[in-house]
């Protein structure tokens, strides 16, 4: 997985980035949260693990700052902490952070969350595979929305897509449908010989 690690000690730094290559990832490191940001605008990261003390912005403000990004893929954030306390970890959990773990970082633990991570991010890209598709009726075509109305392709894609649609005739459709039906009103209208 494509990791984005954060953490402004050099020495974890280090040993997670040397831990984490081992294991087959692939580590973008970032020694801030601001740095961090920077990254999460121009690449893509599966995971983020981000320390939650971090000078300046924290890894929580990062966090919160990633969840209200809305981009299309979801990175699962982990949150390294020394921190304690119910109060602390829901005020975590409500500004969007998957899972932590706590400091010193115990690198079996950090494997073991890392492929529940990894579990989590195939059964969500499982369910957004059955949330892309649609109900469509064999026979007319008519999609039924989420409303369990059924409308015509090109009414559901103005709706959802707002696209407009301009009505065209494939080639296997003309020689099946088409085709035949010229070749008889031809045939009807021939002169007698």
């Amino acid at each position: 997985m494509n990791i984005l690690l954060v953490e402004d000690d050099p020495v974890t730094m280090a040993m997670c980035t040397a831990f984490l290559e081992g294991l087959g990832h692939s580590v973008t490191p970032a020694g801030n949260a601001e740095a961090a940001w920077t990254s999460v605008l121009v690449g893509r990261f599966q995971i983020i693990i981000s320390d939650w003390g971090l000078p300046g912005l924290s890894g929580l403000e990062l966090c919160a700052r990633v969840r209200a990004r809305k981009a299309a893929e979801y990175p699962y954030f982990i949150l390294i902490t020394s921190y304690q306390g119910r109060d602390r970890l829901n005020e975590a959990m409500d500004a969007g952070v998957d899972d932590f773990i706590p400091k010193p970082i115990d690198m079996d633990t950090l494997a073991v969350r890392l492929r529940v991570a990894g579990r989590i991010r195939e059964f969500n890209a499982q369910i957004g595979v059955l949330q892309n598709l649609l109900p469509i009726c064999m026979y007319c075509k008519k999609i039924r929305n989420d409303k369990e109305f059924w409308q015509t392709v090109e009414s559901y894609f103005t709706a959802h897509v707002g696209a407009d649609f301009t009505h065209s005739l494939c080639p296997d459709c003309y020689t099946v449908q088409i085709q035949p039906t010229m070749d008889e009103l031809k045939a009807e209208h021939r002169p007698p010989a």
